[in-house]
């Protein structure tokens, strides 16, 4: 082999080397990185595609975030967090005023607790109890009482006067009330106009004028523990304007004795 073969033998592998060194130094860890890069793209461009789903979804549900507000609202006048009586007072006696009923009375309780009933357990078969058994017992027992009930009623009893019809219009007008309320009893008894006539009403003319017992709940969404607040202390012989309907309504009524023969 002459001289300037071997020189051109020895040019092409040392390129050749050059070129293999050049592959395995550079363009594979470039390719393999380029790999790489495209595999986090493709996972990127599937999470964004996750995200634009989403948002559409989000921004959808934001169209329906007005009505879902206004039914709150409207669940939130049913059944306010408190008790709101100066407001319902003046409810009833619109309603009064448009069926034509004179509202005579207004005596609203304190609000109670709703209680619900207790869910019937069926009475399990009789059997020796086992170690395990009596092991799960402590357990059952110190499982965390159930959240007390926020539902709280205010009973309301009114006593309204008027024809019957005026009446029977006075109880529907209250279940439509914007407030929930519930009618609880209803009793009806003649009654006297509230001004005295000229000249008596014929019998014939009784249910024209009747009056109304009537006993409704109204409800209010609170965990807070209403009292009745003491009556102030008073000096000797002073009185305190409606100490005493106070006093008689919290007092319980006692049988009265009939006199001996």
């Amino acid at each position: 082999m002459s001289r300037i073969q071997q020189w051109v033998a020895g040019t092409v592998v040392a390129l050749l080397l050059i070129v293999a060194a050049g592959w395995f130094l550079a363009i594979s860890p470039q390719k393999h990185k380029v790999s790489n890069l495209g595999a986090q793209s493709a996972s990127q461009e599937q999470a964004n595609s996750g995200l634009r789903t989403k948002l559409a979804e989000l921004t959808a549900q934001m169209s329906a975030v007005p009505s879902e507000e206004a039914a709150v609202a409207a669940i939130t006048q049913k059944i306010p967090s408190d008790p709101e009586m100066p407001a319902y007072v003046r409810a009833l006696t619109t309603i009064a005023g448009q069926t034509g009923v004179e509202l005579v009375s207004i005596a609203p309780s304190v609000p109670t607790a709703v209680t619900l009933a207790a869910a019937t357990v069926p009475a399990a078969t009789a059997a020796t109890p086992s170690p395990s058994t009596n092991a799960a017992a402590p357990a059952a027992a110190a499982a965390p009482a159930a959240p007390a009930v926020s539902l709280q009623a205010i009973s309301v009893s009114l006593a309204v006067q008027g024809g019957y019809f005026q009446i029977q219009q006075f109880t529907a007008a209250l279940q439509r009330m914007a407030r929930t309320t519930v009618v609880s009893t209803l009793s009806l008894a003649p009654g006297s106009p509230m001004k005295a006539p000229k000249t008596p009403p014929p019998a014939s003319d009784a249910y024209k004028t009747l009056q109304a017992q009537i006993t409704v709940s109204v409800f209010m969404n609170s965990s807070t523990a209403f009292a009745v607040p003491a009556a102030p202390a008073q000096a000797s012989g002073a009185t305190v304007p409606g100490a005493a309907v106070a006093s008689a309504a919290a007092a319980p009524a006692t049988p009265s004795a009939s006199p001996s023969n």
